[in-house]
């Protein structure tokens, strides 16, 4: 279960790593209650699937919570936190396909989610992984093109441009769905007209 959204903002995640620094666990609380949600949805972006999601935002959770007075030095925390994400989704996905398995949810949405929602989801897991990941860290993340170059190792043109691709790539292929869906109702129409008709 998703916690409440409390404390989302830069300053509030601040105040969360000094809390932890200076040895508060409920630090912790705070970030997993205001970051969970964004954290999540990078997450499973990133390696696919729904356990494996949650198994990793828990194990960053308790690594985050052994960085200890390291944390008051982190200038962004915003970018630390997502970077931490990041490298323990890659490091996951580097023993997975050692082991030759890469889980992908099959239906990869909640049933709550709209069809468009599933639409899009399945056209952001096609795209090559780099642009992938900038569109979750930019628009479910929140995180700046400057923060995403961070998190990244990028220059923040460089994370720009991605997402650029991406959108470009996204409006392409949303838009040839649209289409086909288009067409497959106009038949569908014309096929119920002519057999009205006879």
């Amino acid at each position: 279960m998703a916690p409440t959204m409390t404390g989302t903002s830069d300053q509030d995640l601040r105040q969360a790593f000094d809390k932890l620094a200076a040895g508060d666990r409920d630090g912790l609380r705070d970030i997993w209650r205001g970051w969970h949600s964004k954290l999540y949805s990078y997450t499973l972006t990133l390696v696919g699937s729904r356990d494996e999601a949650d198994d990793l935002l828990g194990d960053v959770m308790v690594k985050l919570s052994g960085q200890g007075r390291r944390l008051a030095k982190v200038t962004s925390p915003q970018a630390y936190l997502f970077r931490m994400v990041r490298n323990e989704a890659l490091s996951l996905l580097r023993r997975l396909i050692r082991r030759r398995h890469v889980p992908w949810d099959e239906d990869g949405a909640g049933s709550e989610q709209t069809v468009d929602a599933v639409a899009v989801r399945q056209a952001v897991l096609g795209l090559p992984a780099l642009q992938r990941e900038v569109v979750a860290l930019h628009a479910w993340g929140g995180l700046t093109f400057e923060q995403i170059g961070r998190v990244t190792s990028v220059s923040t043109n460089t994370a720009a441009g991605r997402y650029r691709y991406a959108l470009a790539k996204l409006k392409q292929v949303l838009g040839d769905e649209e289409r086909e869906s288009q067409e497959l109702g106009a038949q569908a129409a014309v096929g119920t007209s002519s057999r009205a008709g006879s």
